[in-house]
């Protein structure tokens, strides 16, 4: 069976169009952003390692320790918490390349209130 094209191509009245990859949201989700220092971003990065995994220690690496020793978060809370592992880690590196007053973004991406993604970059 051969398909033809030649006519305009009728959508539904309620499509999304996307330039994004399929497998991305289009319902539901939000994205916040934060403006701080460098300093403040690894700080709230920090605090929030530290709420995921329910460590209130010193250091995030006594956190990391714990979480190594108590086994990995699954599921959403997984997913949030290597979200914000990975932008503590950014935080980290812009404080060190940059020094404690940089400005940097945060950005938090969210689908129905749970975290889904976090970014720290310069701002």
């Amino acid at each position: 069976m051969e398909m033809c094209y030649d006519g305009v191509l009728v959508m539904p009245s309620n499509y999304v169009a996307m330039d994004e990859e399929e497998m991305t949201y289009v319902e539901g989700g939000g994205t916040t952003t934060y403006k701080m220092t460098a300093y403040q971003a690894m700080k709230y990065c920090e605090g929030m390692v530290k709420y995921y995994t329910g460590v209130q220690g010193i250091s995030l690496l006594s956190t990391c320790l714990t979480l190594g020793a108590g086994g990995v978060l699954s599921g959403i809370n997984g997913i949030a918490l290597s979200s914000w592992l990975g932008a503590y880690n950014d935080a980290c590196d812009i404080y060190c390349d940059y020094g404690r007053n940089k400005k940097t973004k945060i950005v938090i991406k969210t689908i129905f209130s749970a975290t889904v993604g976090v970014t720290c970059k310069v701002a």
